[in-house]
């Protein structure tokens, strides 16, 4: 599973890196499938970048599978950090 995250400002707004660059999303990668467990990975990183953004950042969560066969990525699951929600797609 993919777990992208990405953060916005308090306006909704991608940040820009000091030279002016868009921050992309960040990914990791983890093998665990049950759904309690891949809800609790989403709430404590969601903690963890919330505790290093600024003030009034929105912290978002999608976890993806990649399919072999049609070279896509399925989203799974949302976790908005903002609501504290976990959807299932």
């Amino acid at each position: 599973m993919t777990y992208e995250i990405e953060i916005r400002d308090k306006n909704g707004k991608l940040y820009f890196t000091s030279k002016g660059n868009k921050v992309i999303e960040f990914f990791f990668e983890d093998e665990e499938t049950d759904e309690n467990l891949i809800h609790l990975i989403c709430q404590h990183t969601f903690l963890n970048y919330e505790a290093v953004c600024k003030e009034g950042s929105t912290v978002d969560i999608e976890v993806r599978y990649f399919d072999e066969i049609s070279k896509t990525y399925s989203t799974l699951y949302s976790y908005y950090g903002a609501e504290k929600r976990f959807i299932k797609h």
